[in-house]
């Protein structure tokens, strides 16, 4: 084990020391740390084998993204959202929903084998989009702010509807005929409701607390951006202990938190911010050495054809029925549409399926997991050059 943790340290080390420069390169952090968990991992080379479990991946990834959801919350820009809000709105009230059912529909037509469960549940796997694989695109100012907000918030509160959905079916798919349509409209309300309500009590007492204990000189700064961290895992544990949505009550707490503020926010969010990028290297790792090398053995040419659809067909036609009469142009439904980068709730949610005794299990991982590793090459590589030509 000490081993493990002496590579893994000295990666990041010297990772972290470039990442500025690789920012303006072609080569993504994400798609690095997947690299080399792969030729490393059992599955490669096998300097590293792994001790981590299914359990410890789904626990890892889960407190990843619900970091990372909060200080994406918590740096949103309302100012500008009150006044694109229709942006969000249409990608999640409508595009959403939309890719969810067109990706039901492609699984059914090319997984015969799939019942209609499985193939919703791929659907539901492969519809999130991630904030943090995107931030390249997020944070250059060459991008219209529009634009930039109404991927955040959609990536931001796309994972956590998706997350009682996911739940729901799973829960169809062990219990087939035994779950009644009001128990799943009470599962739906009580995930996204509790999560709201733990997200946004926690983020006002702790927002009050923290401007008290600032206000009075009681802490540094140093350590009020690692309170709120932990402020975010508090968040996802309360929520989840108590039946609702863990990554709502982050990213809803984050965006009250955030809003609460009246002092500087970029010193307050370093350490939350950091923290997350942190964890999601070490994820990724973990992801590319054992996921990657358990199912890529089960896929077949409709999973690569389905991979491809859901990064295309799948994501962008929704997203362009969903902003039409938005006054947008051509190319920018286009960026908006291309940059749904598939990433840590998607993670998440396989290593759910993995969990569960599902005869599709399998399969199913192996085309979320191709989704996602070509989503972590194709997004990570277009992502500068598509801002520049964006921009001109």
């Amino acid at each position: 084990m000490i081993p493990h943790i002496a590579f893994l340290s000295l990666f990041v080390f010297l990772y972290l020391l470039v990442s500025a420069r690789l920012e303006k390169t072609l080569i993504s952090g994400a798609l690095l740390f997947v690299l080399m968990g792969w030729l490393v991992g059992p599955r490669g080379l096998h300097w590293l084998d792994f001790p981590v479990k299914a359990e410890g991946l789904s626990l890892l990834a889960e407190l990843t993204l619900a970091v990372v959801l909060f200080g994406d919350a918590a740096h949103t820009r309302l100012h500008i959202l009150q006044k694109t809000r229709r942006l969000p709105e249409c990608l999640l009230f409508i595009g959403l929903p939309l890719s969810i059912l067109l990706g039901w529909g492609a699984a059914r037509l090319l997984f015969p084998q799939f019942g209609w469960v499985d193939a919703a549940i791929l659907a539901v796997i492969l519809a999130p989009t991630d904030a943090a694989l995107g931030k390249a695109v997020m944070t250059r100012q060459e991008v219209p702010a529009p634009i930039s907000e109404a991927l955040n918030v959609e990536s931001g509160l796309n994972d956590g509807i998706c997350v009682p959905l996911i739940v729901v079916l799973l829960s169809i798919s062990v219990n087939m005929g035994s779950v009644s349509g009001s128990e799943i409209v009470i599962t739906l309300l009580q995930k996204i409701g509790i999560g709201f309500f733990v997200g946004s009590i926690l983020a006002f007492l702790g927002e009050r607390y923290v401007r008290v204990c600032v206000e009075r000189n009681w802490s540094h700064p140093q350590v009020t951006s690692l309170a709120i961290a932990s402020l975010a895992f508090a968040c996802f544990a309360v929520a989840e202990a108590l039946g609702g949505s863990g990554f709502i009550a982050c990213f809803i707490g984050g965006l009250f938190f955030g809003a609460l503020c009246k002092y500087e926010k970029h010193h307050e969010f370093l350490s939350t911010e950091a923290s997350g990028d942190g964890l999601a290297l070490i994820t990724w790792v973990i992801f590319g050495g054992t996921v990657v090398g358990q199912c890529i053995r089960f896929l077949s040419w409709q999973g690569l054809l389905y991979t491809l659809l859901s990064l295309t067909v799948i994501r962008m036609l929704p997203v362009w029925i969903s902003l039409t009469g938005s006054g947008l142009k051509l190319k920018e439904k286009a960026f908006i549409g291309w940059f749904g980068p598939r990433g840590l709730a998607s993670v998440v949610f396989v290593v759910m399926v993995l969990n569960r005794e599902l005869s599709n299990a399998p399969e199913l991982a192996a085309v979320a997991m191709s989704t996602i590793i070509l989503s972590v090459v194709f997004h990570g590589v277009s992502a500068n050059p598509l801002v520049e030509r964006l921009s001109k």
